[in-house]
């Protein structure tokens, strides 16, 4: 058996960020948040969800999706959440500064985490290492459901 493994990193600092063309975010509100984390705006490329698609090997790559009023229940959304993570991208489910909403959102859920409008919250999500737990778009802390054997 070998005794060597392969570490990746990616260092770039790329963000993607998958915008609906329904969400009422701007970019230039986006990039004015990631600004305030030190991110660099050549760095940060703007995807609609159907791009996604064709998505792979974004291993560790920050991948931001804004969501508000009317993207929030959006299946083009899943689909890309689905799609960045199983390329090894980091789901992050960036809530509107003016959309509430409470509890753990079905895509942060299944891919990633979530965050409220604030570069704290953001800033651990995308500079940090590893997901932190998740937060209502509010800032409190978010439970995930706890797993269990399923009785049959």
């Amino acid at each position: 058996m070998p005794n060597d493994f392969e570490i990746r990193k990616t260092e770039d600092g790329r963000v993607l960020v998958i915008l609906h063309p329904a969400c009422a975010i701007s970019k230039e509100a986006i990039l004015a948040l990631l600004a305030e984390l030190d991110v660099d705006e050549a760095t940060v490329v703007f995807l609609q969800p159907q791009e996604v698609a064709n998505c792979t090997g974004i291993d560790d790559v920050p991948v931001v999706i804004p969501i508000d009023q009317a993207t929030c229940d959006a299946p083009e959304l899943d689909a890309a959440g689905r799609q960045c993570g199983q390329a090894g991208g980091h789901v992050i489910i960036l809530f509107g500064e003016a959309f509430l909403y409470e509890g753990l959102h079905p895509v942060a859920e299944k891919y990633g985490t979530q965050c409220g409008w604030s570069a704290a919250q953001l800033h651990a999500c995308v500079k940090g290492p590893d997901l932190p737990p998740p937060c209502s778009s509010g800032g409190t802390p978010v439970t995930r459901p706890k797993s269990n054997q399923v009785k049959c």
